[in-house]
Formats: structure tokens, C-alpha cells, sequence
């Protein structure tokens, strides 16, 4: 299922919280294009685009972003 992928996930946020060299904002969006990208790959387009539209992706990356800020 989709959130197996949550490790995956982990790991994108880890990597875009460290990278001092980009917004917030920047960070977001290579979340979302990661991830969606990833989501397509195993469930096709359009349920790709109901999830997305359903789950929030922002609220996934804003909620681990905020995790792991915490852990370090």
C-alpha cells in the first residue's frame, strides 16, 4: 500500500530539511513532485490524482518536515 512508502517518504524530507540552499517553499514542492511522481508509478494517474487531491501531500511533507526537525 501507499503508506509502505512511509521510510521513502522519511528519507525525501530528511534530505530536503538539510539542504540549507532552498525555501521552504522549494522544499514543498520537490516533496510533492517526488512523491506524487512515486504514487503515479504504482497506482496510474487518475487514482494518483484523486489521492493526491484527497491526502494533501503539503500536510504529508509539513507533518514529517516537523518530525524530523525535532530529531536532529
Amino acid at each position: 500500500g501507499l503508506f509502505a512508502n512511509m521510510s521513502d517518504w522519511s528519507r525525501i524530507v530528511r534530505k530536503l530539511v538539510a539542504d540549507t540552499s532552498t525555501t521552504e517553499e522549494q522544499k514543498q514542492a520537490a516533496f510533492t513532485d517526488e512523491v506524487f511522481a512515486d504514487i503515479r508509478r504504482q497506482v496510474g494517474e487518475s487514482e494518483a490524482d484523486s489521492y493526491t487531491r484527497a491526502g494533501g501531500l503539503n500536510y504529508s511533507y509539513l507533518g514529517l518536515a516537523r518530525y524530523w526537525r525535532k530529531r536532529t
